[in-house]
């Protein structure tokens, strides 16, 4: 049977690990493959890409849209110079890269297999002459890159046991740079959790040890995830305040990856507190980075984040805003509502795709409380997804979505 397929081109400045027969993904999923890659024949030029591409794609990609090359392209040819020079160290490191790309991609079930592989290989491999140009543990990346991925997938109580394991092997390294890392993906657990004293304890950690040696950008995560904690638990103007100020800190280092996450964290404190115009120009700066990079990892919640402040900005707003007329005022609120609902439907489609219950588990809350604010609530959707959980039944979004229901903790 034939497949309607269509050809089409994007330009990049730099095509670096790219091949002729590479897969192009869209929204994450498979849809095409690169034909062929032209060079530019003037200075100023772009490289070309030429594409085909699967024809139920027409209407989701648009001129302006943008492309992305991803690094797993790069880790893919390392994992087969890996296997062909059948080198154990380089290959667990491989695994270790792949499954890195893969959690921030969105494709979190592949990036296990991945991160699985490579723990397989570190008893054997511990002490490889990469270390001095890796700069931290293998196995304990690779158990902090497992848990972000079990934590979305639906699995809270597993990814909490998968940090500990990281946070334990870390300590008995005592080395720094992989100290930190443990503290640094303990935090960002804690937070998914709801647990933001956790949060706080491990933040000063990290923040003290890269104190001591001089780590000026493991500093400025430190106290990104301070602020956060501070926010959570009360001192919500500080906390934010010192969210922003060492988000500042860490971007002009040029860091990117993560920042993402670490926007939707402060739109997200700024709607607590009412400072919605900033939250929203923070969560749009956050869409907009997170499709440049290719984070699709926390798209789910960016969006969700988004519907929530748009509701918000209704609350917020006086009377005399709708007051044209009793109708208009209806009007006016139920558009902006449909707003906010297509945010949240965004979200639990980017999570269903992904596979990732807990982002879809959030929106799905977001999506009830909206509909019972218009006196519509669907218990249906909220309860499958719900009930699709096996652990993880006393953390915070499960706890609420169990009253929201008004059902019991599983025995």
């Amino acid at each position: 049977m034939f497949r309607s397929t269509y050809r089409l081109s994007a330009e990049f400045q730099n095509v670096a690990g790219l091949n002729g027969g590479a897969e192009v993904r869209v929204g994450g999923i498979h849809e095409g493959t690169v034909r062929q890659i032209q060079l530019p024949m003037r200075p100023n030029e772009k490289i070309r890409v030429l594409m085909d591409l699967e024809g139920r794609t027409r209407n989701v990609i648009k001129k302006d849209s943008i492309a992305n090359i991803r690094s797993e392209g790069l880790v893919h040819q390392l994992l087969q110079l890996a296997g062909h020079l059948k080198d154990g160290a380089l290959l667990m490191e491989a695994h270790r890269a792949m499954g890195g790309a893969l959690v921030e991609l969105g494709r979190c079930t592949e990036a296990l297999q991945h991160l699985d592989a490579g723990i397989a290989l570190y008893t054997t491999h511990r002490q490889h002459p990469y270390d001095v140009f890796i700069g931290r543990d293998s196995r304990v990346v690779c158990e902090c890159l497992a848990a972000r991925a079990l934590w979305a997938l639906g699995y809270p109580d597993r990814a909490a046991e998968r940090v500990e394991v990281a946070f334990a092997l870390s300590r008995e390294l005592a080395h720094p740079q992989t100290l930190m890392v443990a503290g640094h993906f303990a935090v960002q657990l804690h937070q998914l959790r709801g647990e933001p004293l956790l949060a706080q304890e491990r933040a000063s950690e990290v923040v003290k040890l890269a104190d001591e040696y001089g780590l000026e950008l493991w500093v400025s995560l430190g106290k990104i995830d301070l602020g956060w904690a501070d926010a959570e638990l009360g001192n919500a103007q500080q906390g934010i305040e010192q969210m922003q100020r060492n988000l500042a800190t860490y971007e002009a280092t040029g860091a990117k990856l993560r920042s993402p996450y670490f926007l939707g964290l402060l739109a997200d404190e700024m709607g607590k507190i009412g400072r919605l115009e900033e939250g929203l120009a923070a969560i749009a700066s956050a869409l907009t980075l997170a499709e440049q990079n290719g984070e699709k990892y926390w798209l789910p919640e960016l969006y969700r984040i988004k519907g929530e402040l748009i509701v918000k900005t209704v609350d917020q707003q006086p009377t005399s805003k709708f007051s044209r007329t009793s109708r208009s005022q209806v009007n006016e609120i139920s558009q902006v509502l449909v707003q906010a609902a297509s945010c949240f439907a965004e979200a639990v489609a980017i999570a269903k795709q992904q596979q990732t219950r807990s982002w879809e588990l959030r929106a799905q809350i977001s999506m009830y409380r909206l509909q019972s604010r218009q006196g519509n609530p669907t218990h249906l959707q909220l309860a499958e997804s719900y009930s699709s959980f096996t652990e993880g039944h006393e953390t915070a979004d499960l706890k609420q979505a169990r009253a929201l229901l008004n059902v019991d903790a599983p025995a």
